[in-house]
């Protein structure tokens, strides 16, 4: 099902803003780029990284994961955070 005026980041390689202000988080993709590290990727309700963690996911070296977020509503904008190995994040928002 299609969220009506859902968005799209692009594609995300470093910890970045993707949205300044409230809105609903529709889904988050993740691709490990990494020959052998882990790569973790930490969603903020905020527009930095702090504040309240709505999503950490743990992807492995060389494999990609998906997560639902089923149009979560986000009080202060959404901020993603990579670290460990390095990925390819795209948020889907509206």
């Amino acid at each position: 099902m299609a969220i009506a005026g859902c968005q799209n980041s692009g594609n995300i390689t470093t910890s970045s803003v993707v949205y300044r202000d409230a809105c609903r988080l529709v889904s988050v993709h993740v691709t490990n780029t990494h020959g052998s590290n882990t790569t973790t990727v930490t969603v903020y309700d905020n527009d930095s990284a702090s504040g309240k963690v709505v999503l950490m996911m743990n992807v492995e070296a060389g494999k990609s994961l998906e997560y639902d977020m089923h149009s979560a509503k986000m009080l202060s904008g959404i901020y993603v955070e990579l670290s460990g190995g390095t990925g390819n994040v795209q948020v889907n928002f509206a």
